[in-house]
């Protein structure tokens, strides 16, 4: 709709700088020209603010939702404001792979959503408002293996120091130095100094910063960069 609006503006906007330039030529009126000029700038305003609405999708964490509107923030700590329309917003619960259509209040603190609309000083007018799982990709190097509680501290190339919870559903594989070929490996085999390649998923409700139970992890050993 907005793209209609847009098109439909820059061509009246078009007609009028058209008739314009023909009332200055053939009629040499001061009052015509003048209103022709003032509805010339109001049309270049309006489209100018319509373009500024961009299509945009932002996501984050639930930290309000009430009246219809849902205040989000982002990982960088951004606040959005989320408003939800009844007849236009179409919200959704995707995590799991499935894609159920769920009511406003569904929509929980804590709970990580993405929304996507025309969006203007940090105010997006939701077309579509999608509930998931939030995951993190990432590697680093090994600095500590904890066998007795299980988990991995990992230094990013980013120099964030994670920690990765190793648990039974974890899906551990360790490639091979010869041909890098995966087999699966139990945690006593990695090393401090191996490369790890992991998938976390990210609640919002880590029981510590920048600690996370990873869902799949790769190890290439340290060996195969030596070879």
């Amino acid at each position: 709709m907005k793209r209609t609006i847009t098109s439909a503006l820059i061509l009246l906007f078009a007609f009028v700088v058209t008739t314009s330039a023909q009332v200055k030529t053939s009629t040499p009126s001061s009052s015509q020209n003048k209103d022709a000029e003032i509805l010339k700038d109001k049309l270049e305003s309006k489209v100018a603010e319509l373009q500024k609405k961009e299509q945009k999708a932002v996501a984050g964490r639930v930290s309000d939702n009430k009246n219809k509107k849902i205040a989000l923030t982002s990982d960088n700590g951004t606040l959005f404001e989320i408003r939800v329309d009844d007849v236009v917003t179409k919200l959704y619960d995707i995590a799991g792979g499935e894609k159920d259509e769920i009511k406003l209040d569904a929509i929980k603190k804590g709970d990580y959503v993405i929304a996507s609309g025309p969006t203007s000083d940090r105010v997006v007018t939701a077309n579509n408002v999608y509930r998931d799982e939030q995951f993190l990709v990432g590697s680093g190097n090994i600095t500590e293996v904890n066998q007795a509680e299980g988990y991995l501290k990992v230094l990013t190339a980013e120099k964030e120091n994670l920690i990765l919870d190793i648990g039974i559903t974890t899906k551990r594989f360790l490639a091979d130095v010869k041909d890098l070929s995966e087999d699966v490996v139990a945690l006593a085999k990695v090393k401090e100094g191996d490369t790890a390649h992991f998938v976390v998923k990210k609640t919002g409700k880590e029981r510590e910063k920048n600690r996370y139970a990873a869902t799949k992890i790769l190890i290439i050993p340290q060996e195969y960069f030596h070879k």
